[in-house]
């Protein structure tokens, strides 16, 4: 049973919740019929019982979006994020191929400059898209993520990921942003990080391999718990 948030004056403040709609059922009941293997009038009314009893019991809270749905912005943002798949795929294939050089990782640190839900869960799964790269810690405040790359072998390589994370941020934001979003893209420098050196929190142990999975070189307390 949910509990109903207080507010300043000791009122219950009710919370918001999304009616199930009709795509996410439909959405359940195909991914149903995948599962049992067939589709025929038992499973198909098997799906409509569970997917819609899973919506009405677990109902998701609201997000609210702000922003707008530019075209070009999305079609750049497709384009790029394939580009980018391949790309990937053929570095991570010549490190597996090259089985004999020892393999560097490292986390870094990116601010963020959007605090939406929305286009933060957008970026996180463009990044874990990437073969080579998984995001494996977001706060809200600050709008940060910790990304943990491969083949970190000096400060260039931070710099790099750093910008490759910066980029997709840019390009959900000019797809999907706000109009304040887009402004923060041309902040100063003094306003937004640019450098890696301000937000990478891992040094990569050059000249000395990785140890274990998760066993990761670190000057952060935060990121080694």
């Amino acid at each position: 049973m949910s509990r109903e948030p207080h507010g300043g004056d000791g009122s219950r403040v009710p919370t918001r919740r999304v009616r199930p709609g009709w795509r996410s059922i439909l959405i359940g009941v195909l991914i149903w019929c995948i599962l049992w293997g067939r589709v025929d009038v038992k499973t198909i009314l098997g799906g409509l019982v569970v997917t819609g009893g899973v919506a009405l019991l677990f109902p998701l809270p609201a997000i609210r979006f702000r922003g707008r749905i530019r075209l070009l912005g999305v079609i750049r943002l497709v384009l790029t994020t394939l580009l980018d798949l391949v790309e990937s795929s053929w570095r991570v294939a010549v490190l597996a191929v090259a089985w004999r050089r020892p393999v560097r990782s490292a986390i870094v640190r990116v601010r963020l400059r959007t605090n939406s839900d929305l286009l933060i869960a957008m970026i996180v799964e463009l990044i874990g898209l990437v073969p080579g790269s998984v995001v494996v810690e977001q706060t809200r405040a600050p709008s940060q993520v910790f990304v943990h790359v491969l083949d970190v072998r000096d400060r260039s390589h931070l710099d790099e990921a750093y910008a490759i994370v910066r980029t997709v941020e840019e390009r959900v934001i000019r797809a999907f942003g706000t109009d304040e979003e887009l402004a923060a893209l041309g902040a100063p420098p003094g306003a937004v990080p640019t450098s890696a050196a301000a937000a990478a929190v891992t040094e990569p142990a050059v000249g000395a391999p990785r140890a274990a999975s998760g066993d990761l070189p670190s000057t952060d307390p935060e990121v080694d718990r």
